[in-house]
């Protein structure tokens, strides 16, 4: 049964832009923060209420005491009642507030604290519930003595529910307002002052509350930062515990795989030295070329992603012509394609613009064609671009061994072969590693489909440039020469056997060419030569002088600054700013 694009399950897709990562994580962090807070908040109140339950009894027995025997014995009763069943019940959610394992999670903490809210309101009601049933039928001297008691426990309870606000003033307000109403609306010159009084206080306290609890937020979201740097800090340690193990695996596989070319190079050269007729000696380095580049591709997979884990890397997104990368991707994979006897072809009908960064976009267009060609060995690789909805839709598929669907996550990770019994280990296995965090720094979707016995499908997302520049505002760095004698190029490198290695296969090439090993002998050997028609330059030619300095003095010296120039570099992060016409090479 074929799978198609769309079935793609999403946590097989590679789909976001920085920019939408960064912002979610800034809102995610927010959102801890918020509920973290919340929760210290509620475990405050919480905490507090834990010892209370002889303190409400002594409460309720105060209060009987004050309006006995002015309140009949049944309304007493039953009010000290439903104080003390309160109390009870107060009590026991605090004990399995403590003894609830989910009470940090959001959604508990939230409810939580809607309980506080309604333990809150019910102690008011009923604080404030005697000035109903007892004010009115106290004496003057115990009326005063009962407000004073009430004013004393609500003031006590700014205290202790200051951390959760909302129910801090309802209490307050519960407990208090009555007894101002009451000693309001019974004027006389004696008690008006009792009102105003009362009032005072509950503004006061009110003020006191919101005092209180904006204090208390402070000490609390100093915690609640400190506890997510402690745990972003661990996450962080996590990651290196990870990244060690990972960069350990990295240097057990690779110094496997390149120990297996390197041995067989030296049996190839043991092997060619006992013989010295032209064509066995052929043969030889024939195989050795082979396995020069292999050693150079695994290098090259090495320092791709060494490039993309580098966090500092800065991709340079720019209109870049898919055609072109396309083309040039078909004449270096094409040879590869026939020797296997497998077809390769691009469909592209029309000249493609996309924005990306050039470099990444032809790697990773170069991992999936030559993965492609690696696992097929009957049929054909095609290439096929379509264009909807201001995107590139860039369809690389084969006719290979395909990819079960339970694997289609694991593909993207360092190290993975699909085959083992496939004989061309041309890679340490990161090619797709390479394609999916390429695709990730450059905000790039990309999807798979394959069935088994018939084929894969990837396909690859990238923004289409709608109304490309003209080619002169584009610069396009390619340096292209055809052979001749009168073609010069100069070459500047500190190492000798690498500069003399590129001085004769550049001049094998049909070039001429100028060398030097360091800024100043490059300054004397241009004095006496024509100017050259490309400057190829080692980055690193000394502690204090670079590649870039080598090209900056050729343009100089003949006051041409669109003279190309190429920096040769084992580098994987090198970035050169402020120089047009200059390409990076690695080595």
């Amino acid at each position: 049964m074929a799978n198609t694009l769309s079935c793609i399950e999403p946590k097989y897709m590679v789909a976001f832009t920085v920019n939408q990562m960064n912002k979610s994580i800034h809102l995610e962090d927010g959102q801890i923060r918020k509920d973290r807070l919340q929760h210290l908040e509620l475990a405050a109140v919480m905490g507090a209420g834990q010892g209370f339950l002889p303190i409400y009894a002594v409460f309720a027995i105060s209060a009987v005491i004050i309006i006995h025997p002015a309140v009949s014995r049944a309304i007493a009763g039953l009010w000290v009642s439903f104080y003390l069943i309160y109390t009870v019940v107060r009590t026991i959610a605090t004990s399995l507030y403590h003894e609830d394992a989910n009470r940090e999670r959001p959604l508990r903490v939230r409810e939580w604290r809607r309980f506080v809210f309604f333990s809150a309101f019910t102690h008011g009601v009923i604080l404030g519930s005697l000035a109903i049933i007892a004010l009115p039928v106290l004496d003057p001297a115990r009326q005063l003595v009962l407000t004073a008691f009430v004013l004393i426990i609500t003031t006590g309870a700014v205290m202790y529910v200051s951390a959760v606000l909302p129910a801090l003033l309802v209490l307050v307000s519960a407990s208090l307002l009555p007894y101002t109403a009451f000693w309001y609306f019974r004027p006389s010159d004696s008690e008006m002052p009792v009102a105003a009084f009362l009032l005072a206080v509950w503004i006061i306290s009110l003020l006191m509350s919101f005092m209180h609890h904006n204090a208390g937020s402070r000490l609390f979201c100093l915690v609640a930062d400190n506890e997510i740097l402690v745990k972003t800090l661990e996450e962080k340690n996590r990651q290196l515990e990870i990244a060690d193990r990972e960069r350990l695996q990295l240097l057990a596989v690779t110094s496997h795989d390149l120990r297996q070319p390197v041995h067989a190079l030296g049996l190839i050269l043991a092997h060619a030295s006992e013989h010295d007729d032209v064509k066995s000696i052929g043969k030889h380095f024939e195989k050795m070329k082979d396995i020069s580049n292999l050693i150079s591709e695994m290098l090259l997979e090495l320092m791709d992603l060494s490039m993309l884990d580098y966090e500092k890397n800065e991709k340079r997104i720019e209109e870049v012509s898919l055609t072109s990368i396309l083309m040039q991707l078909k004449a270096s994979q094409e040879p590869v394609a026939k020797r296997k006897g497998i077809s390769l072809s691009i469909r592209s009908e029309q000249e493609i613009w996309v924005l990306a960064d050039a470099g990444l976009l032809r790697r990773m267009l170069l991992n999936l064609i030559s993965n492609a060609i690696k696992y097929t060995t009957i049929g054909s690789v095609e290439i096929e671009c379509n264009l909807k909805d201001g995107h590139v839709f860039i369809t690389v598929k084969d006719t290979g061994i395909g990819i079960p669907s339970e694997r289609f996550e694991e593909i993207f990770d360092p190290f993975v072969r699909l085959d083992p019994k496939v004989e061309e280990r041309d890679s340490v296995g990161l090619g797709l590693s390479i394609v999916r965090r390429a695709a990730l720094m450059q905000g790039f979707k990309i999807q798979v489909s394959s069935t088994i016995g018939k084929g894969s499908v990837f396909e690859l997302c990238v923004p289409l440039v709608m109304n490309p520049r003209s080619s002169h505002e584009i610069k396009m760095e390619r340096f292209d020469f055809p052979p001749s004698r009168e073609v010069l190029i100069a070459v500047v490198d500190d190492d000798f056997f690498a500069r003399e290695a590129l001085v004769m296969l550049l001049q094998n090439w049909g070039y001429s060419t100028v060398s030097a090993e360091s800024l100043s002998s490059l300054k004397k050997a241009l004095n006496i030569t024509q100017k050259p028609m490309l400057i190829i330059a080692d980055n690193h030619l000394s502690p204090v002088e670079f590649g870039s300095d080598a090209i900056n003095a050729v343009r100089e010296r003949f006051n041409d600054f669109l003279i190309p120039g190429i920096v040769v570099t084992g580098d994987a992060n090198v970035m050169i700013n402020g120089l047009s016409h200059v390409e990076i090479a690695h080595k």
